[in-house]
């Protein structure tokens, strides 16, 4: 579970980062982060 969250916050950070190389892009890539491990780890669930 701890890995998750690691996980998580660690896309939110890459996205503030990339927030500030390119403020407008920097935000859709956060979003797109975000989407991509979320759609992953539903992904992983249902394999389960």
């Amino acid at each position: 579970m701890l890995i998750l969250i690691l996980k998580a916050l660690f896309a939110v950070a890459t996205g503030m980062v990339g927030g500030y190389v390119h403020r407008s892009l920097g935000v859709a890539w956060g979003v797109l982060l975000m989407g991509g491990y979320f759609l992953g780890f539903w992904l992983w669930k249902y394999m389960q």
